[in-house]
């Protein structure tokens, strides 16, 4: 179980997912983004940089979610969860599969406090009842075309099963075109929790 909560995390599911430490509005969360993290936007990584695909040096990965895919298959786009001590982050990045390379589009902190793990020893260590706390993911929906990161827990008694859960505490609108994260509201948001090998949900 905790192996499948770690691979929802981007970021990033990230972080795949924090990925940031301090909770408020999104005016705040950007003010308060480190300069480690600032600098992290627009960063182009080539995969023969780092020997690990790609990943942003100095950064442990913690999961990802492609999220977009060109018609040909040269480049797409994913939700990228990382950590760095007592830092975590997710980051949109724009992939080209043809230069074999990634650029960071842009990064956001996520409240570590809400997150279903903690970092110890520069690992992510899953916390006890995790199933109180949330995950970032990016199988989050509202209305048709959007692509919405949602922090979400399972919804009760459902964490050992796939469902759709609408307990978001936070949430961030994805720009396709650009890869701009901005919150958003979480109100009328429900996200994809793939907890387990089978549906909560008769059929």
């Amino acid at each position: 179980m905790k192996a499948t909560m770690r691979s929802l995390i981007f970021v990033v599911l990230a972080v795949a997912g924090g990925m940031a430490l301090l909770a408020g509005n999104a005016q705040g969360a950007e003010d308060a983004m480190p300069p480690e993290v600032k600098a992290l936007i627009g960063m182009r990584i080539p995969d023969t940089e780092t020997g690990r695909n790609g990943e942003i040096p100095n950064w442990t990965m913690n999961g990802g979610e492609v999220f977009r895919i060109s018609t040909d298959g040269a480049s797409g786009s994913m939700i990228s969860g990382y950590f760095q001590n007592n830092l975590s982050i997710f980051v949109v990045e724009e992939r080209n599969n043809k230069e074999k390379y990634r650029t960071i589009l842009d990064a956001q902190l996520l409240p570590i406090e809400f997150l279903t793990y903690y970092l110890k020893n520069g690992k992510a260590v899953t916390k006890k009842q995790w199933w109180k706390f949330y995950v970032p993911t990016v199988l989050c929906y509202r209305e048709r075309g959007e692509t919405i990161v949602g922090l979400m827990r399972p919804e009760r008694g459902k964490y050992d099963c796939s469902h759709k859960t609408k307990q978001i505490k936070r949430a961030w609108k994805i720009n396709q075109e650009t890869g701009h994260i901005a919150e958003t509201s979480p109100q009328e948001v429900s996200c994809s929790y793939m907890g387990g090998e089978y549906s909560c949900d008769p059929e």
